[in-house]
């Protein structure tokens, strides 16, 4: 069973469970393990540059363009939402809320994460 934890810890209006599902969907179609585990928080524009800043070293506008970050079990220095005890543990994944988010576009961005975490990278 895929386990999709969802951290929102500000409580953003958001459909934790539609996220869930792009995360579970994306793993399925791209034959992932069907015991991962995948945590996701949903953030907003100041922790998302702060994030860039301390993980991507990225200042000004460019580490504010972010609108997703995934950091695979390998490169995460301090786990935000998993327990040490999960199995097949995929990585983290940072999705940030803005005045334009909405379900269908924060459970997108969670998806797009998750390739990434798969190894699926874009050009």
């Amino acid at each position: 069973m895929i386990k999709v934890t969802v951290l929102n810890e500000h409580n953003f209006k958001v459909d934790i469970h539609e996220i869930q599902q792009a995360v579970i969907d994306v793993i399925k179609k791209n034959n992932g393990d069907e015991n991962s585990c995948v945590s996701v928080a949903i953030v907003n524009l100041d922790e998302m540059y702060k994030y860039a800043r301390k993980y991507l070293k990225e200042t000004g506008e460019e580490a504010k363009g972010h609108p997703v970050l995934s950091f695979p079990t390998n490169e995460i220095e301090k786990k935000f939402a998993f327990h040490p005890d999960e199995k097949n543990y995929l990585g983290e994944i940072i999705v940030v809320f803005n005045d334009e988010s909405t379900d269908k576009i924060v459970a997108d961005l969670a998806a797009h994460g998750t390739l990434h975490l798969l190894g699926i990278h874009h050009d």
